[in-house]
């Protein structure tokens, strides 16, 4: 082989070790990109479901503690995840119990 074919050969090798590392880079990318969406996706339906969860909480906590319920009673009427429920009516009767001693 001539130099110049030589020169050209490696030249294509290392072009296609190139154009092989850019395809991989598109793929992480595209893969990490897929992933932060998802994320993002996931965390909107988070804040969606807990608003609607803390509004729930909120009307049931007004009727019932009206009623004489205690927080427990009222998180059990709920039927929703008994902890995080607790945590907001904790949470809500806290603020509501500060905004009542101002």
């Amino acid at each position: 082989m001539s130099s110049t074919t030589e020169n050209l050969a490696r030249i294509g090798e290392a072009l296609a070790v190139v154009a092989a590392t850019i395809h991989r880079t598109n793929a992480k990318t595209e893969a990490a990109s897929d992933e932060d969406q998802a994320r993002s996706t996931l965390s909107a339906l988070a804040d969606v479901e807990n608003l609607r969860v803390q509004a729930q909480v909120e009307a049931v906590y007004a009727g019932r503690y009206e009623a004489g319920l205690e927080p427990d009673e009222i998180a059990a009427l709920l039927g929703e995840d008994e902890l995080r429920i607790r945590g907001l009516i904790y949470t809500y009767a806290s603020a509501a119990m500060k905004g009542a001693e101002k």
